[in-house]
């Protein structure tokens, strides 16, 4: 009898452990597991090589329609009002960097989990657009061929702002954007780097600086290659 009873006590320990163990794991995938900014392939470079600026214009934040708005287009999702965004101040077209990425913590578009771009550790290219915005549309095109070049030496990354999850998954579906994306619906990341109006692009170096912002008229693919070797010394 005494011996049984060790052998079913000893048989609970062992079951306790395994729940105990197999309870940390599951947490740690719940909380955060891999990355949506995980690399795909290739590994990315350590060092991006930009020239640093003086302004931190990256980081000024504010609330909605805040100085510095320039010549995107301010809107929303459901196809509403799409106007100049410029009437708050401010100058469109591009912005010297040097200033931290903010620290925002922004859904992955793709599944759960949270990603910052501050996690990065990687010169990279950020895309604030949404579906109803048509510089944004015009100018994926370019992000799309980048990002595909650029691979294992610069990430593309698109922050879907201020729309529609369903409205922005068409739109994917639909240009086939393939590069990862992240979802803002709340558009904080935007008003974190003083912008009203998009598209927005970040320029981003490997040690979590904006080297660049560029908010302006749609960027073509040659523009957007030349800015990418400018601000990040990279060649797609």
């Amino acid at each position: 009898m005494t011996v049984g009873f060790r052998l079913i006590g000893a048989a609970v320990a062992l079951a306790l452990v395994a729940a105990c163990h197999s309870g940390a794991g599951s947490s740690a995938a719940v909380g955060g597991g891999p990355s949506c900014l995980a690399a795909s392939s290739g590994a990315l470079a350590a060092s991006s090589g930009a020239p640093g600026g003086s302004s931190g214009a990256g980081s000024s934040g504010g609330p909605d329609g805040a100085a510095g708005a320039s010549g995107g287009v301010a809107g929303g999702p459901g196809g509403s009002a799409r106007v100049p965004a410029g009437s708050a101040g401010g100058s469109a077209g591009s912005v010297a960097g040097g200033g931290p990425v903010p620290d925002v913590a922004l859904d992955c578009f793709s599944g759960s989990g949270k990603a910052r771009l501050t996690d990065l550790h990687a010169p990279a290219i950020v895309t604030l657009w949404a579906s109803w915005c048509v510089p944004c549309a015009k100018e994926m095109p370019a992000f799309q061929s980048v990002a595909d070049k650029a691979q294992g030496r610069v990430r593309v990354i698109g922050v879907v702002t201020f729309d529609a999850h369903d409205h922005a998954q068409a739109f994917i579906d639909e240009h086939k954007v393939s590069f990862t994306m992240l979802d803002d619906p709340d558009k904080h990341l935007l008003v974190a780097v003083g912008r009203a109006g998009l598209p927005v692009t970040l320029f981003l170096t490997a040690d979590g600086r904006i080297a660049h912002l560029y908010n302006g008229t749609a960027l073509d693919e040659p523009t957007l290659e030349s800015m990418t070797a400018t601000y990040l010394g990279a060649a797609a």
